[in-house]
């Protein structure tokens, strides 16, 4: 019951958990990997805490916290039973937690970080969204070929999807600023190009600003969110569900065509 009421003390303690000095993060990871060797079964309902920082350490600055994260995360997996566990049982949520095996644990974990994104994105700050990006990035990654089974759902999918274009959505006030203050409604395309050297196009590459963040490194972390769908899912499918956006709304239309 102390060891329980510690872990849960440290993991409402996001300070703590990403704390700028290397030492005390693999401290952390050092402490979730006991627990997931050794009390798996005794703090059962504290196991997708306890994976989510370890997932979350997986990108970590510090190599030897990202290894002591992967090794921790590889020996669960290897000794952990995969769904042994049928949807008509009668345990408790505690004790289906004890029998999940990590693909289970990663699966879900995933899916609520993905409905909770949306909402991150408008209220966060940018370290924590990224965080919450790379997080998501690590279930990916280590669900690895079991993402097709999350992705195989329409309902996930579109989730997914809808996620990835809230966190894209580009701020466009600037432009309509512009329009309204040039009257660029009067001009036809031919006199828009003219207007624009080649010059001034490579001289002003397209620099696109988002309207929910802008630091660099949610978009490297989305990005590889992206790619791991890719990897992993069906592109087709995958290519359909972002296609099947576009028309809603032109914000919607130019996030849609940005992930895309």
């Amino acid at each position: 019951l102390q060891l329980k009421r510690i872990f849960e003390a440290l993991a409402n303690c996001g300070a703590l958990i990403r704390h700028e000095t290397w030492q005390v993060r693999l401290a952390v990871a050092d402490l979730c990997g006991h627990i997931l060797q050794h009390c798996d079964v005794a703090l059962a309902s504290s196991m997708p805490a306890v994976i989510s920082i370890l997932v979350g350490y997986l990108n970590d600055e510090s190599e030897q916290v990202a290894s002591l994260s992967s090794d921790c995360l590889q020996r669960f997996r290897d000794t952990s039973i995969n769904d042994a566990f049928s949807p008509q049982s009668t345990a408790t949520d505690a004790e289906r937690t004890a029998t999940m095996g990590i693909t289970s644990l990663l699966q879900e974990s995933m899916l609520k970080l993905v409905a909770s994104l949306p909402r991150e994105i408008r209220e966060l700050n940018d370290a924590d969204k990224a965080h919450s990006l790379q997080l998501l990035a690590g279930y990916m990654s280590l669900l690895g070929p079991n993402l097709q089974v999350s992705l195989a759902s329409p309902v996930n999918l579109r989730r997914i999807v809808d996620m990835l274009v809230q966190v894209f959505e580009l701020d466009c006030r600037d432009i309509v600023l512009v329009a309204e203050k040039t009257g660029t409604e009067t001009w036809g395309l031919e006199e828009t190009l003219q207007a624009l050297s080649k010059e001034s196009l490579h001289a002003c590459p397209f620099q696109p600003t988002f309207r929910h963040f802008h630091d660099e490194r949610i978009v490297v972390a989305a990005r590889k969110v992206i790619k791991l769908l890719a990897q992993y899912g069906d592109c087709q499918l995958f290519a359909d569900a972002i296609l099947a956006l576009f028309g809603r709304s032109w914000l919607v239309t130019e996030a849609a065509a940005f992930v895309l």
